[in-house]
């Protein structure tokens, strides 16, 4: 997950990856500099869509 520096969600979004690593949760956590929408095509094209490509999986494809 990722949030901006200025988003009104950062100390939420901190939270959360807290309690993930408290559980154990693989996950990641980055602070870009920003609002909530700040570059957001950016982030949704070389992140969000390469995280889906490779965890995602159909049946036609799993392997």
């Amino acid at each position: 997950m990722d949030v901006g520096d200025q988003d009104g969600l950062r100390v939420d979004a901190a939270k959360l990856h807290d309690v993930l690593d408290r559980y154990g949760i693989v996950n990641s956590f980055t602070i870009y500099s920003g609002t909530h929408t700040s570059a957001v095509a950016d982030r949704f094209q070389n992140f969000v869509m390469p995280f889906f490509s490779k965890n995602l999986c159909f049946p036609a494809t799993c392997h």
